[in-house]
């Protein structure tokens, strides 16, 4: 047996598979980015555990969409109650518009409620996204996003009250499913920002696809480029062993850990 496979984890336990640790996502129903970026992206030793939050999403996800999130944002101590006592080191709620729609003072009660499923450690996507700005000094920054004008605008809402200065916001072309977005489209739309003086750019919502996006830019675009699946990942790491994600699959996440100085 490889010794890795018996490496006792951060919380005293020994496990087969995640002996870096073990960590849970809430995933919306029906969202089908959040865990294969999470295995695209997350080194060998952490084990994801996902557990989905209430509801049906129809073809075109901007329907009942702001119901949706209620829903889900009422739902979240039962939800992180259903792992059933796993000893999570870390839980993260995969949902940015859950934060959006509540805005930065809001975001207390959600991660008390994530608490309730006993995690070590608790965040939501858009304060994992917060967290990596204010490491790599970013106050300047441009959004992309998948959502309808509605939830765009409290996006926004939320940067700004967050303490950031949102220079442009691009709305990703011809959205009908969240889930249904191309790479192609999330790239497009980063492409028409206004870049003048930025000092990060956020391609948001854990539905949309974003790494292969990401991986191309870092090419043509020279500040960091972060997705809310992208800092979920990092997140992850980050409260586990740092220095793993030097050992990370993903282009991305390396060149992330670059930046905040791994």
């Amino acid at each position: 047996m490889n010794s890795q496979s018996t490496r006792v984890g951060v919380r005293g336990k020994t496990a087969i598979y995640g002996w870096r640790g073990q960590v849970g996502i809430l995933v919306p129903p029906a969202n089908t980015t959040v865990e294969p970026e999470m295995a695209a992206t997350l080194p060998d030793g952490v084990t994801v555990h996902t557990s989905r939050l209430p509801g049906r999403v129809a073809e075109d996800t901007s329907i009942g969409m702001r119901e949706r999130f209620l829903g889900y944002n009422q739902s979240l101590q039962a939800t992180a109650d259903s792992f059933g006592g796993i000893p999570l080191d870390a839980l993260c709620l995969a949902c940015t518009g859950s934060s959006y729609l509540v805005g930065p003072d809001g975001e207390g009660e959600l991660l008390a409620d994530l608490a309730a499923g006993g995690a070590a450690h608790v965040n939501t996507a858009a304060g994992m996204i917060r967290a990596v700005f204010a490491a790599l000094g970013c106050r300047r920054i441009a959004v992309v996003s998948p959502y309808p004008p509605w939830l765009t605008e409290l996006a926004v809402q939320y940067w700004r009250a967050s303490g950031f200065e949102v220079a442009d916001c691009v709305e990703v072309s011809e959205v009908v499913s969240i889930y249904a977005i191309q790479a192609s489209q999330a790239l497009d739309a980063a492409r028409r920002l206004n870049l003048s003086q930025v000092d990060g750019i956020v391609l948001s919502g854990t539905g949309m696809p974003t790494l292969h996006a990401i991986e191309q830019l870092a090419s043509e675009i020279h500040v960091p480029v972060v997705s809310s699946n992208l800092c979920t990942a990092w997140w992850f790491i980050s409260t586990l062993d740092r220095e793993a994600a030097l050992q990370s699959p993903s282009p991305a996440l390396r060149q992330l850990a670059s930046w905040l100085g791994t």
